[in-house]
């Protein structure tokens, strides 16, 4: 069924409030399912934009199909729609779109760019350099053309042939802030710093006021290692928009860096005023108030990041590491296992498949097991012990790997029975127990930690294992 707006009476865009994104999309809604499209056409065509500027695409194309039910010919709306299907990705219903588009208005340059941005998108370069080539022909002065094919390769991350038709817009006009500020973002991207900082350094000359160039300049100014410029830069871009949480975000880990704790956590601060739930903000705090001695407040900001991020691991270690200090050692050892569930780094997770891998049974492990139970466990030598250990673990049966370790003797075990019961715990995904039995060993024989990093280097690397166990690398 059409939509139709015979039904229309008193309900008018100028009366409909333009409040929130998601209420305005809800009113949407419902005007198209009243069939009241065409005489609030201006309304919708704003929401249309205000879900483009937030990434909505998939909300922006369904109210663009309406329109398109009352205006078929909108070559605009075609264009849109084929935008926001770019976008999503939808490349067969945006090529479905554009070609209506360009059907429409076969003359219109911007038409082709996007069928261009298209094709390189889905890897056909070759039919996309010749668009750009037939409308260079058509227009070879156009200098908003350039810019924008310029964009296009840079959206694409081809910096190169970005930069190529960057430098034919200064071509045209030689202080084009546009063109100055694209080149000094594709030598950023390719890290090319000296060259992008000569052209941030050029374009800011121009656009002294732009936020943003200052902030990207501090970035290219710290990976050169001239720290008090990119302080100078990154003042700059604050003072400019005193809102610009990055800009406080970035001049905070710069004084962090620099040991200036106090001008660091007020920068922190801002950012937290500016955006109530930046994790890594809170985290920042507390890690800086931790590195204080000010335990207490380093809990306070350690678990503001969680509530912002529940499964933060370094959170957890950092919050942990606190409550170790304060001799809270209940929260502290239940915030380390927290860390370690949370860990999302498989080799962290000390190598070992958990209990729900299916085990294969080897036959020649159950002959083994057979044979020693039958001559009695506490008979066995040493190596016909270990023999029978492993071999428990090789078919599974942890528990009767366990209470053969723990009732193996009266005395207090010793630190290979340890290291092999914190294997085995970490074999069955019980992280906790595996920590505290690892630990134990450690403590009573040092070399024990040389044997583990052997077997899990890279874990042995990592800030987890090191912070659980208190090693600095």
């Amino acid at each position: 069924m059409e939509y139709s707006d015979s039904n229309f009476f008193d309900m008018n865009s100028s009366s409909i409030e333009r409040s929130g994104l998601l209420s305005n999309i809800s009113v949407s809604k419902k005007l198209i399912m009243e069939g009241q499209v065409l005489f609030n056409r201006p309304f919708l065509e704003e929401v249309i934009e205000q879900c483009v500027n937030t990434r909505r695409y998939k909300s922006a194309a369904g109210i663009i199909s309406a329109l398109l039910k009352v205006s078929p010919y909108d070559t605009s709306l075609w264009h849109k729609k084929a935008i926001c299907f770019l976008e999503l990705k939808r490349f067969d219903r945006a090529e479905r779109c554009l070609r209506k588009a360009v059907q429409l208005d076969p003359a219109n340059s911007e038409y082709q760019l996007s069928f261009a941005t298209l094709y390189l998108a889905t890897g056909k370069k070759h039919q996309a350099k010749e668009i750009f080539e037939k409308i260079m022909v058509l227009y070879p002065a156009d200098f908003d053309l350039y810019g924008k094919i310029g964009e296009i390769y840079l959206s694409q991350e081809d910096y190169r042939s970005a930069l190529d038709f960057f430098e034919k817009m200064l071509e045209l006009v030689p202080d084009s802030p546009d063109a100055l500020f694209n080149k000094a973002l594709c030598f950023e991207y390719m890290d090319e710093y000296p060259s992008a900082l000569n052209y941030y350094n050029n374009y800011l000359e121009i656009e002294s006021q732009c936020a943003v160039g200052w902030y990207n300049r501090g970035i290219v100014l710290e990976q050169l290692k001239k720290h008090i410029d990119a302080l100078d830069s990154y003042r700059r871009s604050a003072s400019v928009d005193e809102t610009f949480s990055d800009a406080w975000f970035n001049l905070g880990n710069l004084y962090a860096d620099m040991d200036d704790y106090n001008q660091a956590i007020d920068c922190f601060k801002k950012v937290i005023n500016l955006q109530t739930d930046n994790s890594s903000a809170f985290f920042n705090l507390g890690v800086l108030y931790e590195d204080l001695n000010d335990f207490k407040q380093a809990i306070y900001f350690y678990s503001k990041s969680l509530q912002c991020d529940i499964s933060s691991q370094e959170a957890y270690l950092g919050r942990g590491n606190c409550f170790y200090k304060i001799n809270d050692l209940g929260n502290a050892l239940q915030d380390f296992q927290s860390a370690l569930a949370f860990n999302d780094n498989p080799d962290a997770a000390w190598s070992i498949p958990p209990s729900t891998t299916e085990i294969s049974v080897d036959e020649i492990c159950l002959q083994k097991i057979r044979s020693y139970e039958n001559r009695g466990a506490w008979n066995l030598d040493t190596i016909e012990f270990s023999d029978l250990i492993q071999n428990y673990i090789a078919v599974g049966k942890y528990n009767a790997a366990i209470s053969l370790i723990s009732g193996r003797t009266n005395q207090t075990l010793a630190a290979n029975d340890l290291f092999l019961l914190a294997k085995i715990h970490f074999m069955r995904n019980n992280n906790f127990l595996g920590h505290l039995y690892l630990h134990k060993s450690f403590y009573i024989n040092k070399e024990l930690i040389e044997i583990f990093s052997k077997m899990f280097p890279k874990v042995t690397s990592s800030r987890l294992f090191n912070e659980l166990f208190g090693f600095k690398k």
